[in-house]
């Protein structure tokens, strides 16, 4: 075999072996977005643990209302937090399901009036993620007036960044983390929008 044969076929391999691992890449990633499309049509029942620990946040939510009497403003991410709760495990079919109906109802509905439109402060902001999750997976739960109210809200709360942070994406004065959160609530808020294809 001629030495120059070789270093060509030496030369090509990294080439080909590059190939190939973006091909596998894609595909993992492919595979992974096509299951994680179908987990969130078929939801499975949640686990004896899961369901114990949705409970004992529900009891806490419940206790600080016996305490405070009526949950106001300044609880609205735990407001939102319980109502998404009550929601999850109302859908469940239990047999007390009707008073996490009312839990979820009367819990989403303080959260809606306690941020309404002042989406942009901070706890606000953390409070969204759970209402648009409601919308999203369990919008049954709520009656129709509300669940309409609740996209309302949390679809416009996080609106898609304009042409210049398009642009130049890295020119933000929030930390990292607070730029990831903001760009989830509005990939979130587009999708609870009907516009899963949004920039």
């Amino acid at each position: 075999m001629d030495p120059k044969d070789t270093m060509k076929h030496d030369t090509l391999r990294p080439r080909s072996r590059r190939a190939g691992i973006l091909q596998a890449g894609l595909a993992v990633l492919v595979l992974s977005l096509t299951t994680a499309g179908l987990a969130l049509q078929a939801r499975p029942a949640l686990t004896s643990r899961e369901t114990r620990y949705l409970e004992l946040g529900i009891e806490q939510l419940r206790r600080m209302e016996g305490k405070h009497g009526r949950l106001g403003p300044e609880f609205q991410q735990n407001l939102a937090s319980g109502a998404l709760a009550s929601a999850a495990l109302a859908s469940e079919g239990r047999a007390d399901a009707a008073q996490r109906r009312e839990d979820a109802v009367r819990w989403a509905t303080g959260a809606l009036d306690a941020c309404d439109h002042r989406w942009g402060n901070g706890k606000c902001a953390r409070a969204q993620l759970p209402l648009q999750r409601i919308a999203l997976q369990y919008p049954g739960v709520l009656p129709a007036e509300l669940l309409t109210r609740l996209k309302t809200e949390v679809a416009a709360a996080a609106p898609p960044p304009n042409a210049e942070a398009v642009r130049d994406p890295w020119s933000f004065k929030e930390t990292e983390n607070q730029r990831m959160v903001t760009m989830a609530r509005s990939l979130v808020a587009q999708t609870v929008a009907g516009n899963p294809n949004s920039p």
